[in-house]
């Protein structure tokens, strides 16, 4: 009878201590509310919010550091979150100092309405509330949700050292019914010489944003475009073909062209070279290209910033214009 109870005092003793050494293993990381008057203060309106933009329909992804003073030194478990407004505040785990420093939240989601979103938060105690401004974009500029590059409509035509004129077709969501203006032009890298404009419109709740393509690719390969529009970016690869080997010649190809559009009467003929351009023989064709090639091809192109040739007609047909392109990618050969 005395072993007995001599082994059950031990039983109980053994596990009285396994007890006390979870509890001591512990104290280092414990949830967050349990944590009582581990901080002296807890300051929210000193709180730095990234990023300091948060719009309405815009997804966000980011932080706010809340600063704190009187640390207790210990660590803490994250999880703890609050939620308001399309948004949620998620508290990261970290370790507090002895003295001043910031407890971590992420910032999460998309904000459904504009104004003041409140989130009360405690820690250590402590109680304060994060007040973030959700702000509505200006009634008057171009705003979307989203700009979706990888459905956009993409020539299949362009073809390396060959003028090129089409269209890239971008879809949208989330528009605001405001209309924007012709952006600015981009140029094409990776293979070089293209350029896209986007064209003007007015918004919808989805749609299109059409950009011009113009311009020669000079190789073949991907040309890439880095679009921009109200604040969302993406980016659209145009594959440009090899040129077929082609043998365009003066005398097999482009001096009928010049006679029948350009070498006529009271035009670019050595009688009159209107502005100073003369293309009624090889010799002055070729100089006339050699010195404004890209004036020469941008007023057959019909290109922005180009007086259209042939003066009061219609654009030439596209291959006519390569045919040109050919020639002049060629050196001229008679």
């Amino acid at each position: 009878m005395k072993h007995k109870l001599l082994r059950s005092f031990f039983v109980i003793l053994i596990v009285g201590m396994m007890f006390i050494v979870s509890c001591e293993y512990n104290k280092i990381s414990v949830p967050t509310d349990t944590i009582v008057d581990s901080i002296a203060t807890l300051d929210c309106n000193g709180a730095i919010i990234t990023p300091k933009t948060i719009q309405i329909n815009t997804n966000i992804n980011g932080t706010i550091a809340v600063p704190y003073t009187g640390g207790a030194g210990i660590s803490y478990n994250g999880g703890y979150s609050i939620q308001n407004n399309g948004l949620t505040l998620t508290l990261e785990s970290g370790k507090l100092t002895s003295s001043t420093g910031n407890i971590l939240f992420s910032l999460t989601g998309t904000p459904i309405v504009g104004g003041v979103a409140n989130f009360p938060i405690q820690f250590g105690g402590k109680t304060c509330t994060i007040s973030l401004s959700v702000i509505a974009p200006n009634i008057d500029t171009p705003f979307i949700s989203a700009l979706n590059c990888g459905n956009a409509t993409i020539p299949q035509n362009v073809v390396a050292n060959t003028l090129f004129s089409g269209t890239i077709v971008v879809p949208y969501t989330g528009g605001n019914s405001v209309a924007y203006a012709n952006g600015t032009s981009i140029q094409s890298t990776n293979v070089t010489g293209l350029t896209a404009t986007l064209q003007a419109g007015t918004l919808s709740s989805s749609g299109n944003l059409t950009y011009n393509i113009t311009g020669t690719a000079l190789a073949s390969g991907m040309a890439n475009f880095n679009l921009s529009f109200a604040g969302k970016i993406c980016n659209v690869g145009v594959v440009v073909k090899a040129a077929p080997v082609v043998n365009y010649t003066y005398t097999n190809s482009i001096k009928s062209i010049l006679d029948n559009n350009c070498a006529i009467p009271f035009c670019h003929n050595t009688t009159t070279a209107a502005a100073g351009f003369d293309f009624s023989s090889y010799t002055s064709a070729k100089t006339n290209f050699t010195a404004s090639s890209t004036r020469i091809l941008g007023a057959i192109m019909h290109s922005s910033g180009f007086k259209p040739m042939p003066q009061g007609g219609a654009k030439l047909a596209d291959t006519t214009i390569n045919k040109i392109q050919s020639w002049v990618n060629a050196n001229y050969p008679e």
